[in-house]
Parts: structure tokens; C-alpha cells; sequence
């Protein structure tokens, strides 16, 4: 049997010089995209409250198999920041799979990426964190990347798409 060392010399030569870090980098971007694909296409057949059910089952299932019998670990010190943290994340979890519904899905993957510069930019209005000239460049990068996507397809007339599948 081959070993994994193996394999990643025969996908690429450049494969070898990955750290695990990058290998799960590398991983999560695909699952990420892989994700938002399967959101695409089971809209067509499910309502979006139905896939975001299955998703959150199926994340309340890996964390408890992450826990390793530790359930106590699972709702943390400050149980009215954890519940907000709950709420917030579940409406972002909705507006993301209704989005990924509605939209192209690359349309919808340029929205979702957006998130860290929001909280980034929220960050320094409301808590007064520092941005810096780095941080503030790249959110105007990023804002600049939204206002004015590439277009891959024909436009979507979200006025027109149908919530109530």
C-alpha cells in the first residue's frame, strides 16, 4: 500500500512541499466551495429552512463528537454571550443559504466572503479596534471587489425568485 507521502508526490511536485497547515487550508477551501454548491442545488428541491436544519444538526453532531465526551465543554463559561453568539450565527446561516439559493453561486461566495471585512469594519466603528493602513487598504480592496463583481452570467432578477419553495 502506497503511503500518503506517495500520493502527494504523484499529484504534483509542488504537493510535497506542503505543511499539513496548508493541506487543511487547501482542504477547507475546497469543502467551502463544495459547500456552497450543495446549497445551490438542494435549494431546488428544499426550502432553505430545511437545509439549514440538516447543516446545524449536522454541526451540533460533529462538535459533540469533537467534545470527546467532554459535553460540558460545549456551552462554555458565559451562557448569555454564547446564546447571542447562537442567535446572530443562525441568522447569518440563513441569510448566507438564502443567498446561496437566490443568487449565482458565485455571486452569492463573493457575499459570503465579505463577512470578515464587516466584522473588521464593525470592529473598529463600535469596539474602536485599530485597523491600520493594511487592514484599511484591503477593506477598500474588498468593498471596491463587491461594488463592482465580475459577471459570469446572465443577471438575476431577485425580485423575481421565489422565498417559498
Amino acid at each position: 500500500m502506497r503511503s500518503f507521502q506517495d500520493i502527494k508526490n504523484t499529484i504534483h511536485p509542488i504537493a510535497s512541499l506542503m505543511t499539513p497547515g496548508m493541506w487543511r487550508v487547501w482542504a477547507s477551501t475546497v469543502f467551502l466551495s463544495l459547500n456552497g454548491v450543495c446549497i445551490k442545488l438542494a435549494s431546488e428541491h428544499a426550502h432553505v429552512m430545511q437545509i439549514v436544519t440538516v447543516r446545524s444538526f449536522l454541526g451540533l453532531l460533529l462538535c459533540i463528537a469533537s467534545a470527546k465526551g467532554n459535553i460540558q465543554s460545549l456551552f462554555g463559561r458565559n451562557k448569555l454571550l454564547l446564546s447571542v453568539r447562537g442567535v446572530l450565527g443562525m441568522f447569518a446561516m440563513i441569510a448566507t443559504f438564502t443567498a446561496f439559493s437566490i443568487l449565482p453561486v458565485a455571486e452569492a461566495t463573493v457575499i459570503f466572503f465579505v463577512n470578515p471585512v464587516l466584522v473588521a469594519l464593525l470592529a473598529w466603528l463600535v469596539l474602536g479596534e485599530k485597523v491600520g493602513l493594511i487592514g484599511g487598504v484591503s477593506v477598500l480592496v474588498c468593498f471596491g471587489g463587491v461594488r463592482f463583481p465580475p459577471k459570469f452570467g446572465p443577471p438575476v432578477k431577485v425580485e423575481s425568485a421565489s422565498l417559498n419553495r
